[in-house]
């Protein structure tokens, strides 16, 4: 049992953290090409 749950725990964490950077590479691909535009 504690088996499992540390390994849902993990994926949750590696999910966030891929979510997170997915969302930050895209936020700052989007500021790039707003400095572009000014």
């Amino acid at each position: 049992m504690d088996i499992a749950f540390n390994v849902l725990r993990r994926a949750r964490t590696a999910a966030v953290v891929a979510v997170l950077t997915f969302v930050f590479s895209r936020r700052e691909h989007v500021g790039k090409e707003r400095n572009t535009w000014v």
